[in-house]
């Protein structure tokens, strides 16, 4: 939605109805923003929307664009390193679902 109209920006990203404006802030200088833009929040209303009552914060310029959401910027929570250490904690909460869904007893798995 490069420079898209507010009018898409506010609608729910999972329903599509427009959303109830929850409050709004004006960005400070060297955010890495436009300078003099407005950070508006919205709320999804609909009831029967998977993101009922969950808010998306909408950046608008001070000419009316909506710029795209900076994709550039790095993540800020990294793949964990350690692939085996993954895979155990994988393992484990497997575990404690079948022990819990078919009775029995949960034993710690050693390193």
């Amino acid at each position: 939605m490069a420079n898209g109209s507010f009018e898409e920006a506010k609608a729910c990203p999972q329903c599509g109805l427009t959303g109830a404006e929850s409050g709004s802030k004006n960005l400070e200088k060297g955010s890495g923003v436009t300078r003099g833009a407005k950070l508006i929040l919205f709320m999804c209303m609909n009831s029967r929307c998977r993101w009922f009552r969950t808010t998306w914060a909408v950046q608008v310029n001070p000419d009316g664009t909506v710029p795209d959401p900076d994709e550039k910027r790095p993540k800020q929570f990294t793949a964990p390193v350690d692939a085996a250490l993954v895979e155990q904690v994988r393992q484990n909460a497997l575990a404690v679902q079948e022990a819990s869904l078919h009775g029995g007893e949960i034993r710690n798995r050693k390193r």
